[in-house]
């Protein structure tokens, strides 16, 4: 009879659970297939569920069911969710149906924003040697990267070697809360624009340039190319050789017109020991200021060196 009554008593108490948790199942149909855009999956996203406690439900559609780092394809079974479930919220009956196939939502970076930062990089580091003007050689094309819902990537490009006029290379790195998503290689074709004085008309060899010969247009500068002149010392100069119209009045092309020429009156300057002398000399030749040329003074005749020190005046040398 104790036995008997033993067994009564276990048998009422399992019936007693049963009724208790009779209302508490949690039935939970997998989908086949979701895209989340998040870095995990929650409960709600991969299935649907349906229970008589509505507080419990809502509650078990925020468990996270899954990380998601990277965009590779998992797969959500039963047992998978059961797991999650019971580290959340251990002890309620589940019904859990299907499979489901979860993929995380990625977004495209396009190559034309991969190349926008490479070129915005190459105008900030050649700033101050003239007008940039960039187009791609080469590309690794667009990146597919993982999205996330209000957290856009950023980018970043790096370059291979220092930015110069011809092609360099950038690294660009695609950026979510400083965590490398992916990285592409794009290649620029780098050119660089400066405005100098060019020549406003055909120029013949041996011509004095005026300032209606001369205006400012942007030309581009090649690799270790000397910076042109300014066009105060354009103006004025001598062209050693013919120069077309447009022609960059570059400084090989042009030499300092005399101060001094041959056969003018010249005022010579004579420094002694405590005493500055001046005469009347003739030019030998001409001579731009700092030159040396030979001058005739009209005293006595004797040819003399003297240095040009400004237009009409030279110093005797010792």
């Amino acid at each position: 009879m104790r036995v008997l009554s033993r067994w009564c008593w276990l048998l009422l108490l399992a019936y007693c659970q049963l009724r208790l948790h009779a209302g508490e199942v949690v039935t939970i149909h997998l989908r086949p297939t979701s895209e989340v855009a998040a870095p995990r999956a929650t409960l709600g996203e991969v299935a649907d569920l349906s229970g008589d406690d509505a507080a419990l439900i809502a509650r078990m559609r925020a468990l996270v069911v899954q990380e998601l780092p990277d965009a590779a394809p998992r797969t959500l079974d039963p047992q998978v969710i059961r797991m999650a479930i019971g580290r959340a919220v251990p002890g309620i009956p589940l019904i859990v149906r299907g499979h489901c196939r979860l993929t995380r939502a990625v977004e495209v970076v396009s190559g034309e924003r991969l190349a926008a930062a490479a070129q915005a990089h190459a105008v900030t580091a050649l700033e101050g040697r003239g007008a940039v003007r960039s187009e791609v050689a080469r590309s690794s094309g667009p990146l597919s990267v993982p999205s996330e819902a209000g957290s856009p990537p950023d980018v970043v490009a790096e370059p291979l070697t220092a930015p110069a006029p011809g092609e360099t290379a950038y690294r660009v790195r695609v950026l979510r809360h400083g965590r490398e998503l992916a990285r592409a290689l794009v290649v620029l074709r780098v050119r660089l624009f400066a405005t100098v004085p060019v020549a406003a008309r055909a120029l013949a060899r041996g011509s004095v340039i005026g300032a209606g010969d001369v205006r400012m247009a942007p030309v581009e500068a090649g690799v270790g190319e000397a910076p042109a002149p300014e066009l105060a010392a354009v103006v004025g100069a001598i062209t050693t050789r013919d120069i077309a119209e447009g022609a960059p009045l570059a400084g090989r092309l042009l030499q300092a017109a005399p101060a001094v020429r041959g056969g003018t009156t010249v005022t010579l300057i004579v420094h002694g020991p405590g005493l500055t002398l001046t005469a009347v000399a003739t030019a030998l030749g001409d001579g731009a200021i700092g030159e040396r040329i030979q001058v005739r003074r009209g005293t006595d005749g004797k040819n003399v060196a003297a240095r040009v020190e400004a237009p009409g005046q030279v110093v005797a040398e010792r």
